[in-house]
């Protein structure tokens, strides 16, 4: 289940605590088959969860695929890696040093979103 781009795996206990909360929570996915899985679908019928799915070839919806893209253009497409061990390491220093790109990162991953009509949306 992914929960505003990140994917969460939970226990049967945290399960229970989503349960019992007293607040709605929205949890947006693309439309892989995965989401629609029908056990998915009965345990979330019976909780605050709204399942929001994100519309077809939308990845400019989708925050994670923002991530990936912004990780492309500072790393991958940045250089030519030598090995598949230096490569590796040019993606796990960009995760290990994100801070650095705070700004760019806090623009790029906003929920707001900007309508045709040119009306504003926040989550």
């Amino acid at each position: 289940m992914y929960i505003y781009g990140m994917e969460i795996q939970m226990s049967t206990s945290e399960m229970e605590v989503l349960r019992k909360l007293q607040r709605n929570l929205a949890g947006s996915s693309d439309n892989a088959r995965y989401y629609h899985d029908k056990k998915l679908k009965e345990w979330v019928d019976g909780t605050k969860i709204k399942r929001v799915f994100l519309p077809p070839y939308s990845p400019n919806l989708n925050l994670i695929e923002r991530l990936w893209k912004f990780l492309w253009k500072k790393v991958i497409n940045a250089g030519f890696y030598r090995t598949k061990e230096k490569f590796r390491q040019a993606v796990k220093n960009f995760f290990d040093n994100i801070g650095d790109y705070k700004e760019e990162l806090e623009s790029l991953l906003t929920l707001k979103l900007r309508l045709c009509n040119s009306q504003t949306i926040s989550f």
